[in-house]
């Protein structure tokens, strides 16, 4: 089964090299088998916007929390 985020780092990956089209199809077929809302929310976007919405985020080296499945922050 795999990690659902990597699968879909690693197509963003590969649109961001200079395959957007054949990324876009990967994430199409990708949206219709996910049943996790934030990862087919991600997908949404990167295919309405395209890959370099989050091209970027790779040269970004803070982790997102918010890809902890179930992470909730301290209350305090």
């Amino acid at each position: 089964m795999g990690d659902n985020y990597a699968k879909f780092y690693s197509v963003v990956d590969y649109g961001c090299g200079g395959h957007e089209t054949r990324a876009k199809e990967l994430l199409t077929a990708m949206a219709s088998l996910t049943q996790e809302g934030a990862i087919g929310a991600d997908i949404d976007t990167v295919l309405h916007h395209g890959v370099d919405v989050m091209c970027a985020d790779f040269d970004n080296t803070e982790f997102q929390l918010r890809f902890i499945r179930d992470y909730r922050p301290d209350s305090d």
